[in-house]
């Protein structure tokens, strides 16, 4: 009685009604396919239709005309902490690598939805890249290398109708990687290999993956794809089968399948540096829940896999992660310093009164301004320290 009256059993109902009514997922479909059909729209807010019906993420065409650029400063401090990370892990005979996957903006631009053209501006890709050439890291640039080899392949390496990699794109990506990962080693590594190949269409493959997002009723016109029949690896007693651990987004999933593994001792996937999908352990983990450093340690390669939209969160906190524990005296000094300075204001009425001024001519709360000073006067602080420590 007292949901009735005050309508939360109404509007429970009507929620019921609208997701359980007889037929709603082939009603959905119908008007999805109507709205396609009719008008090239998809429901689907995250994609866009663009020339000749190709499909796209937006954030993929968005992320290809820079307007998710996180700027030069930023990128070049990633960098030096990337390269400060990978000299504290080749201590431990780890080494770190950075594997950039392909995009489709990148790759079909001819096709791309008018709607979404705008001023080409820098890139995080392409300034990541130009940073990464110039540094120590190693690196795999897949937008590159499909670009290179779009016009000489036999096979589509990216698809109409998907986002990621082409199922016969990641297997040879997946062969690239294994190639790298001898030169990096300077080892015989186990070999990826396939008995020919199968064109066609599988239903759970990812190669048209932004076409099941748009729940539509009828399949959409696409090329056909290829599909490496019976890939297996090739390996004998002798050859160096690393501990690894991948870290990144969902371009590693084409290429984490049996065959991919095998090459390994053990092979974990960190997905967006989160959830732990492992073959060493019996059940998921997060991320939180391991000993970070001590599980990077164990490993023989540490892998940042990043498709281009993602590159403004490289390693999804992992850089900063190991960085700040790099350097955890140093901010636990910085941090000491800061409530020092903060102590010494409050308790300094002439100080007080001067930051009180500034406080009211920027127009911000007085704790702010107190935090501002204190922080500017602690870093001059470390300045000093970080000089003193380097001599």
């Amino acid at each position: 009685m007292a949901s009735w009256f005050n309508q939360s059993f109404q509007d429970e109902l009507t929620n019921y009604i609208d997701f359980n009514f007889g037929f709603r997922p082939f009603y959905i479909r119908v008007y999805n396919q109507i709205q396609y059909s009719l008008f090239r729209r998809t429901n689907v807010q995250s994609i866009s239709i663009g020339k000749e019906g190709y499909l796209y993420e937006n954030l993929y065409v968005q992320s290809y005309f820079g307007n998710n650029f996180i700027g030069e400063q930023t990128i070049d401090n990633n960098i030096v902490k990337l390269e400060e990370i990978s000299r504290f892990l080749q201590k431990s005979n780890t080494e770190l690598l950075i594997i950039i996957a392909p995009s489709k903006a990148y790759f079909y631009p001819e096709y791309l939805p008018e709607k979404l053209i705008s001023e080409k501006k820098t890139n995080n890709y392409e300034y990541y890249v130009k940073a990464l050439k110039q540094s120590s890291i190693h690196f795999i640039d897949f937008n590159r290398w499909f670009l290179d080899q779009k016009s000489g392949s036999d096979y589509p390496l990216m698809t109409k109708n998907g986002i990621h990699w082409s199922e016969y794109g990641a297997i040879l990506a997946a062969d690239s990687i294994l190639k790298s990962f001898g030169s990096i080693f300077r080892d015989n590594i186990p070999n990826l290999t396939w008995n020919g190949i199968e064109m066609g269409y599988k239903p759970a493959s990812t190669d048209k993956d932004l076409e099941r997002l748009m729940n539509l009723i009828f399949p959409l016109p696409d090329n056909k794809s290829a599909y490496p029949v019976d890939v297996s690896i090739i390996s004998d007693s002798s050859d160096f089968k690393p501990r690894a651990i991948f870290i990144g987004d969902s371009f590693f999933w084409n290429i984490y399948y049996s065959a991919f593994t095998s090459a390994f001792e053990s092979l974990q996937f960190w997905y967006y540096n989160k959830l732990v999908v492992p073959d060493v352990y019996n059940q998921s983990l997060e991320v939180d829940d391991l000993d970070m450093i001590g599980e990077l340690k164990k490993n023989d390669i540490v892998v940042l896999i990043s498709s281009t939209v993602n590159l403004e969160n490289l390693g999804f906190r992992f850089i900063d992660n190991v960085y700040n524990f790099l350097h955890k005296d140093f901010f636990e000094k910085r941090a000491q310093y800061i409530e020092s300075i903060k102590n010494s204001i409050l308790t300094s009425p002439p100080w007080l009164e001067a930051i009180k001024q500034k406080a009211i001519e920027r127009n911000i709360p007085l704790d702010s301004m107190i935090m501002l000073d204190a922080t500017y006067m602690a870093d001059i602080r470390m300045e000093e320290y970080k000089k003193q420590q380097s001599e």
